[in-house]
């Protein structure tokens, strides 16, 4: 089976974390990679590149996509993806990886669009609008979006699973605005994190299955859902879900205290009827040319 993890993380940041964040201003990502308040390990692993394709390796993938974090400004942006887009290059392949970008700074933003493709990138994300602080709806983000359509770049999103169920970093996303987004911008193509934030298993799946613009990554899977959410999805949009892992978080803290991949790529194996299988982990997002 060949299989494409299209949600991974990258940060390539030396020495200590919550110095460098606290110096780039990234208050968000500070907070959740940071020591914790209440003393437990943090779900964050941070794999040196070699290890990543290790770890690639022992699950059976063959490329992943590295997706840019939701930083809160387009500096920490640009210096972040001028280090990923070197180490794309040297593993032209085995990696690829989506553009890190804030909307709610529109030059900044243009910029970034501007750069993205001769830097080798495939798509922008991963966008949080909480964390971003960008409306979806508003005239600033319609200018990235119609840009990024223009040069068929994907995107994106993260949403929320709407639950009253509190955990460490959890930040709510405006799930309904995401949701008409997509309908307001059919020209553009969005990957929508976390099952959609869960969204596809409710009401919002009717508006879903009338968009063909839209893809729905299993991002974190066993943190959020239990492994009925595999065959759930697939059997209601096997053209439109996509294997995503979230690596290098740390998807089992009970059983690990390192990232890996093996485990969620062996749960999803087990899980996904066998009639999706072919489209979940590799058809769908080749689609997209990434």
């Amino acid at each position: 089976m060949k299989i494409i993890d299209a949600h991974t993380h990258f940060f390539p940041i030396e020495g200590d974390k919550t110095a460098w964040a606290k110096s780039a201003c990234e208050t968000y990502w500070g907070f959740i990679n940071g020591p914790r308040p209440d003393g437990k390990l943090s779900l964050q692993g941070f794999p040196t590149i070699d290890k990543f394709l290790r770890d690639m390796d022992a699950a059976g993938i063959e490329r992943a996509i590295i997706q840019g974090w939701y930083w809160e400004h387009n500096s920490t942006c640009r210096e972040q993806n001028r280090k990923i887009a070197d180490i794309i290059r040297k593993h032209p392949d085995r990696l690829s990886a989506f553009a890190a970008v804030n909307p709610s700074d529109g030059k900044g933003s243009r910029e970034i669009v501007e750069s993205a493709q001769d830097m080798g990138f495939s798509g922008f994300g991963e966008l949080h609008e909480a964390v971003q602080k960008f409306d979806i709806m508003d005239d600033i983000f319609a200018e990235f979006a119609e840009a990024a359509a223009a040069i068929k770049f994907p995107i994106c999103l993260h949403m929320t699973k709407p639950e009253p169920r509190q955990y460490f970093g959890k930040a709510d996303t405006q799930n309904d605005k995401i949701i008409a987004a997509i309908a307001k911008f059919p020209h553009n193509t969005f990957i929508l994190a976390h099952w959609a934030g869960g969204e596809i298993f409710g009401d919002g799946g009717k508006i879903f299955r009338e968009s063909g613009n839209i893809f729905f990554d299993s991002a974190a899977t066993p943190l959020l859902y239990d492994t009925s959410a595999w065959k759930k999805a697939c059997n209601l949009f096997c053209k439109n879900v996509v294997f995503g892992s979230d690596y290098p978080l740390r998807l089992y803290p009970r059983k690990f205290k390192t990232e890996e991949l093996i485990t969620i790529t062996d749960e999803a194996l087990r899980e996904v009827p066998k009639c999706c299988a072919e489209a979940f982990f590799y058809d769908n997002i080749k689609k997209l040319k990434i």
